[in-house]
């Protein structure tokens, strides 16, 4: 069956749970069918939410077709609970079997808040799933190694492994899954870990996130399998200073099903929520990760949107993509402070997670109406009914460098925790960031 993404709603991609109850077996653990999976959100789920509003959510009977253009596909990191994350991609083919492609990616890690491209590995959206794997903590442990031994490393089942990581829970009806796994020991030697003589990885552990309920339009939330290491150090700092963070966690992370995508369209795959594990609580975790979340139930999820290319003589198209799995209905407003020209410009209204909007873009407006300098320019989002911003920040720091132009679209996405939640442990501050949806 082939799956397309409606206009305005996110593709939610939960992983997929291993078969079989909750096991700490870690040696038949290693030897279980990944299997495969993904879903499309239906309106109502945690990806499609309900009517957008004002904003808009879903085409106008009368909007104009999208535009062919190169297909392109980036993703944005926008995970709660690390600072940074590599990736690692599977393709499955039309034979069934999976290919790796490449390594650990970037080699420096993707830091929160920022864009890989990936439009150009070889993979054919039309024919082949896609699926997304997320490493966090240690990253430097992951050295030169390719994916698949990287995947061994984490799961402590491989010859570079320092021990054994936790076992995975499965998934419930709605994608909750089982408790954490116990840590693993060290290596005999103390070291291994990555080919280059770190020190292993002991007690690393991983996320499998449960199958989405299509029917319901659930998003699915993943099962902890992350277990305390030897090492509490790392770029993890858990909330409990009593449980060690673990030196490496990693989630699987849903498949993109083969058609789900179009070669001649622009899509963002969007990283939310938080992975989990072992001292990764508080007292507000649901404020920080979102609904359900705890640390042996994490709520990290992928989801896909399409960004649109219709595009206006002399006009700047924007859309709003609410990516925080915390926040609730999210409104959008462009705003100049007395440093810049412009007028104040509301871009979309009542926002949920997981969806775009307005579709076509905002294109009311040229790009100088937004005002200038851009660095005076801000961009607040509030939650719907708020009278003070819940975050703020201003275009030019949101776009990374680029300006607004017309003829060409942007989407500002809306990150991390419910806006207004202060940073104050492991988890990163709310966020917003832009870019241009045909770079």
């Amino acid at each position: 069956m082939v799956f397309r993404v409606a206009p305005g709603v996110a593709l939610v991609l939960a992983g997929v749970a291993l078969a079989g109850a909750c096991t700490t077996d870690h040696e038949s653990l290693s030897k279980r069918d990944w299997g495969s999976g993904g879903s499309l959100a239906g309106e109502g789920g945690a990806g499609g939410g309900g009517d957008a509003g004002a904003g808009g959510g879903d085409a106008a009977p009368d909007a104009p077709t999208e535009p062919s253009g190169a297909f392109r596909l980036r993703v944005l990191n926008g995970m709660v609970d690390a600072d940074r994350v590599r990736l690692c991609f599977r393709v499955k083919l039309e034979s069934g079997d999976d290919a790796w492609i490449g390594t650990p990616s970037p080699a420096s890690g993707l830091p929160y808040g920022a864009i890989l491209d990936v439009s150009d590995l070889p993979w054919q959206p039309a024919t082949q799933g896609f699926e997304t794997f997320a490493f966090a903590g240690q990253l430097e442990l992951l050295g030169n190694l390719d994916c698949a031994r990287a995947l061994e490393l984490v799961q402590g089942s491989g010859p570079d492994a320092g021990g054994s990581g936790g076992a995975s829970g499965s998934g419930g009806a709605s994608g909750s899954g089982g408790v954490s796994g116990s840590g693993g020991s060290g290596g005999a030697s103390g070291s291994g870990g990555a080919a280059d003589g770190a020190a292993g990885a002991a007690g690393a552990g991983g996320v499998d996130a449960g199958v989405p309920d299509a029917s319901a339009g659930s998003a699915g939330t993943a099962a902890s399998d992350a277990s305390a290491g030897s090492d509490a150090g790392g770029s993890d700092a858990g909330g409990d200073a009593s449980i060690p963070p673990p030196v490496l966690r990693f989630a699987r992370l849903g498949m993109i099903p083969p058609g789900s995508l179009l070669a001649d369209r622009s899509y963002l795959m969007l990283l939310s929520g938080c992975m989990g594990g072992p001292s990764f609580s508080d007292a507000s975790e649901e404020t920080i990760c979102g609904k359900g979340y705890s640390d042996v139930t994490p709520t990290l999820a992928n989801s896909v949107v399409e960004l649109s290319r219709i595009t206006q003589p002399m006009r700047s198209g924007v859309q709003f993509f609410n990516g925080s799995a915390a926040a609730g209905e999210s409104d959008l407003l462009s705003v100049p402070t007395e440093q810049a020209s412009g007028s104040p410009i509301s871009v979309a209204s009542r926002i949920v997670f997981g969806r775009i909007a307005p579709r076509p873009p905002n294109l009311d407006y040229p790009a100088s109406s937004y005002g200038s300098p851009l660095s005076g320019v801000e961009l607040q989002v509030f939650a719907y009914g708020a009278t003070t911003p819940g975050v703020t920040t201003n275009w030019q720091a949101a776009l990374g460098g680029i300006t607004l132009e017309n003829e060409k679209n942007y989407t500002v996405v809306l990150l991390g925790p419910n806006p207004g939640f202060a940073q104050q442990g492991w988890w990163q501050a709310p966020r917003v960031v832009a870019l241009p949806n045909d770079p």
